[in-house]
């Protein structure tokens, strides 16, 4: 009795208002990329989510047809859905790429400038429906840049384009210097410096991805360090479950779908450093085909061995050792496990989830595909969280603590969880019960979940603009805490 109570005074503490993510922010700097020109039918748009209060937020971008600087303010509501409409034909970016190359591209200004009087959630929203995809992604403050971004590269269906890095400087008042450096099967395929003006309306810079390489199936990751904080935005045209994977249902088709992310900056350390306090994260196998890991940064002449070890849930006590290339080449395949919990106190290792719509419980084929990082423990929030859904299709994905795993105290759009359909499943490592729990939601626009726990959501929608389009997108993060 005294511990209900006890947990009614934390979630009435933590829910009373909302609690804003460090994802969340005043500043932003994003860009739509997408790889088809279907101008009139595509549509690019941003949904904006006022953490506590009415914001202003200014849109500022280069207009792509006559390189002329466009300035416009949209008022967003607390607690309504405010979608802005953005002119398609003027910020959508369709990059260019050279076959058998990995080549650095110079681009009329793609960078979209956010500015808001008051913090709140952004999340960018594509959709083709002439060739059935579209994407929903989070887009991170400007807090959350760095100086270095380093990982690995989706599967494709086919030799072709494996993907583009739009790299997204913060200042306007200097130069900055780049070097990209890329990986093929751990052996460095390319490396370039590249110097150029940051100041809005200058052409900006891109990196296409298309390796020659006589093989279906090769690793591919990249490297991106520059003199000042930057962004970077992945998009994949072409992700599956596998390169050279042609085992889809529509003809010849492998049911390839577009991806897209706003990457995490590796966190520095000093060389052999170790952690007080180990970065520990987790997922379950229903929406992942596998998990991507980058490295610790830490100077150039370090040879550090970074160790990570994985847990499942048929070896949940000794675990598997894992070695982290500092390249960011390492993975961990999910087919065969039905969840995965990392630990390592070699450094902050950014984990990301290449996303999977799976079909009739098969891991390894799937019907639509997403990328979003996957936050350690220490980043997971609490209180209230806003978020955005589309009309059907859509379920929240929530992993919470054990004070978060009572879903007769944790509520959505003001009612207990419990008393909405959804599956659930325990998860128990170190000692600890962690809940994971898929829970459908309809009705297009804004929800609320209210959580006195710890917990980490997010979105997954289905069969979107086709039958093989998946989107997802993580709701929020927090910073870890030294």
């Amino acid at each position: 009795m005294q511990m209900n109570i006890f947990i009614l005074l934390v979630l009435a503490l933590f829910t009373s208002v909302a609690k804003s993510a460090d994802s969340d922010g005043k500043e932003f700097v994003f860009t739509f990329m997408t790889y088809q020109d279907t101008f009139g039918v595509i549509s690019a748009n941003a949904i904006v989510i006022p953490t506590s209060k009415d914001s202003i937020c200014t849109f500022k971008y280069t207009r792509f047809s006559d390189n002329q600087t466009v300035s416009i303010q949209k008022t967003a509501i607390y607690g309504k859905t405010n979608e802005i409409i953005l002119d398609t034909k003027e910020v959508l970016f369709v990059p260019n790429y050279v076959e058998k190359e990995i080549k650095d591209f110079a681009a009329t200004d793609f960078r979209i400038f956010v500015s808001c009087t008051e913090e709140v959630k952004l999340i960018a929203r594509l959709n083709d429906p002439f060739y059935g995809l579209g994407d929903l992604y989070l887009i991170h403050s400007t807090a959350n840049a760095g100086k270095k971004y380093t990982f690995s590269i989706p599967t494709i269906q086919r030799d072709g384009i494996k993907g583009f890095a739009a790299i997204m400087p913060l200042t306007f008042e200097k130069s900055i210097t780049v070097t990209t450096i890329v990986y093929v099967n751990g052996i460095i395929y390319s490396n370039e410096t590249i110097q150029y003006d940051t100041k809005f309306g200058e052409e900006q810079h891109y990196i296409s991805l298309y390796p020659q390489i006589n093989m279906s199936s090769y690793n591919t990751s990249i490297s991106i360090s520059a003199t000042s904080n930057f962004l970077v935005s992945f998009m994949s045209p072409d992700a599956t479950t596998g390169d050279g994977d042609c085992r889809g249902r529509f003809g010849l088709d492998c049911d390839d779908d577009i991806t897209t992310a706003m990457m995490m900056p590796l966190v520095e350390k000093d060389c052999n450093a170790r952690l007080s306090r180990p970065d520990q994260r987790m997922i379950s196998n229903d929406f992942t085909t596998r998990v991507y890991i980058s490295p610790p940064a830490v100077s150039d002449d370090c040879d550090e061995l970074f160790a990570m070890t994985y847990f499942d849930q048929a070896n949940n006590v000794d675990g598997f050792q894992e070695i982290i290339t500092p390249i960011g080449s390492s993975t961990i395949e999910l087919d065969g496990r039905l969840d995965i919990f990392s630990s390592t106190s070699s450094g902050v290792m950014p984990v990301y989830r290449f996303g999977s719509i799976h079909e009739g419980g098969d891991i390894t084929y799937a019907l639509g595909h997403f990328i979003h990082y996957i936050p350690s423990i220490d980043e997971w929030v609490t209180g209230k969280t806003q978020f955005f859904t589309l009309a059907k299709g859509c379920s929240i994905e929530l992993y919470a603590d054990v004070i978060g795993s009572d879903l007769n105290l944790v509520k959505l759009d003001g009612k207990a969880l419990s008393t909405f359909a959804y599956t659930s499943t325990y998860l128990n490592y170190f000692n600890k019960r962690y809940g994971h729990f898929i829970v459908p939601v309809g009705g297009y626009g804004l929800h609320t979940i209210e959580n006195g726990g710890r917990y980490v959501m997010y979105v997954i929608c289905t069969a979107v603009n086709s039958p093989y389009d998946g989107q997802g997108y993580l709701t929020g993060f927090s910073k870890r805490r030294s």
